[in-house]
Order: C-alpha cells, then sequence, then structure tokens
C-alpha cells in the first residue's frame, strides 16, 4: 500500500497522493502501518500532555513503530533511595522530626525542600506502625553494627537541566486491548528505579496512564489529551471531523 494515503484512517476515503507521508505522520500513511499489533486500531501516534493525580504533569510523543518519547520536569522525578540497617546520620541538620510511617517519612522527604536522608531507631515503633522519624539535610552516615538504628538515603537529582527525557519501546499487554506498557526503569535506569513503569490505556477514546513505582506513595494516575499542534492535525482529518 506504500505511504502515500491521505486519509489513512477514514474507511470512506481511498485518495492518495504523490509524496509519502502525505497523512502529516510519516509512517502512518497506509491503511495498516508497520506498528504495533492493533494496527487499525492504533491512536496513540503523535504528542500527548498528560497530568497526573499528584498535580505533576509530562509530555509524551509516540511515533508509528511504536517507541515513545517521556518528558517531564526534574524535579517530579522519583527519589531513588538506598536503604542501610545499622547506621544512622548523625544529630543535627534536622528540617522534621515526628511519629509516622515509613512511606509517610519517604514520602514527606520528597515534598520538602533539601531533604537528602531519613533516620529512625526500630524500637520506637508503635501498635500503629509509626516510628519516630528525622528528616535530614545531609547523606553522612555512622554505622553501628547491632543498633536498631535504620538510615535511608536518596540520590540526589540531575543538576543544572528543568526537564529530563527518556525514551524506549512500548509492549502490549497481553490479552488486554490497546493496553501498553512503557518500562521506566529499563529506558533510564539512573532516573527510575526497578519496577517502574507506565501503563497506557485507550479507553472510550480517552488517554490514561497508571504509572506503578517502587514506593507506594509514588504511584499515579494520570490523563492525557492530545497536544495543541496534534489536536489540530487530528481535527482536519475527516474521521475525527465526523466523531
Amino acid at each position: 500500500e506504500g505511504d502515500s494515503f491521505q486519509f489513512p484512517y477514514s474507511p470512506a476515503s481511498q485518495e492518495k497522493c504523490a509524496q509519502p507521508g502525505c497523512c502529516g505522520c510519516p509512517g502512518q500513511c497506509s491503511k495498516c502501518p508497520p506498528m504495533l499489533p492493533e494496527c487499525s486500531s492504533w491512536r496513540l501516534d503523535g504528542a500527548w500532555e498528560v497530568a497526573f493525580s499528584d498535580g505533576t504533569t509530562a509530555r509524551y510523543k509516540f511515533d508509528a513503530q511504536g517507541h515513545v518519547e517521556m518528558k517531564q520536569a526534574v524535579s517530579s522525578l522519583p527519589l531513588v533511595w538506598k536503604s542501610y540497617d545499622g547506621a544512622y546520620v548523625p544529630q543535627g541538620s534536622d528540617l522534621v522530626a515526628k511519629w509516622t510511617t515509613i512511606q509517610g517519612a519517604l514520602a514527606l522527604c520528597q515534598r520538602t525542600d533539601r531533604c537528602r536522608s531519613i533516620v529512625f531507631d526500630a524500637n520506637t515503633r508503635r501498635p500503629d506502625g509509626t516510628y519516630y522519624v528525622f528528616l535530614k539535610s545531609i547523606v553522612e552516615i555512622v554505622f553501628l553494627p547491632g543498633a536498631t538504628w535504620r538510615s535511608y538515603i536518596n540520590e540526589e537529582r540531575p543538576k543544572f537541566i528543568n526537564e529530563v527525557a527518556v525514551a524506549g519501546p512500548l509492549t502490549q499487554v497481553e490479552n488486554v486491548d490497546q493496553t501498553f506498557r512503557f518500562d521506566l526503569h529499563q529506558a533510564s535506569p539512573h532516573l527510575f528505579p526497578e519496577g517502574s513503569a507506565d501503563v497506557i490505556t485507550i479507553r472510550n477514546g480517552e488517554f490514561h496512564i497508571e504509572r506503578s513505582m517502587q514506593m507506594e506513595y509514588e504511584r499515579v494516575q494520570g490523563t492525557g489529551h492530545r497536544a495543541p499542534h496534534a489536536a489540530a492535525a487530528a481535527a482536519a482529518s475527516p474521521q475525527s471531523a465526523s466523531s
């Protein structure tokens, strides 16, 4: 069929043009372009702006071969934690001290400016699962074999840039229509810890994302809409005008 259908997603139109890629998305201008298995219902191609449930945003761009590039602000990247048993952060440099769960402390550190570590004594655990936790602005730790102290240290986010971009392939979720997985850790191991992934779904024509993360507090959901230039291109096609 080539790459020369002007309106590839219009079942009624067979109109062609002289130049490949004339539909506005090179590689997509056939009735069944070489992409993911669902070529006849593939609607992700182009750019999408996504708002997540935690207030952060990201931008996704998909191509006809099933690749995706995701951009988001450095400030909204997850913190990558390393835990140490029998170790504590020296006294001082406290930002917050309070009773909370471990997950609660990690989440609070993520939202607290200059927070680099949390430390607590396991013996302070209460029946409700909370500990007396210190949030600190330093990462120096002291090892004390046999001690009940535990420390979590986070790695610093990239400096001197405001935005990062990661890219990789989509894989189709088995036995689930129009649902795809983007492995964030595989795409960028130094920015996303193991287990980080976006599950992307098209439901009733709407774009949805569930982001699974290593830490429970970082798991978010998002909804997306086409970026302005992509929406304008879609509106120019007969199919978009009739829907």
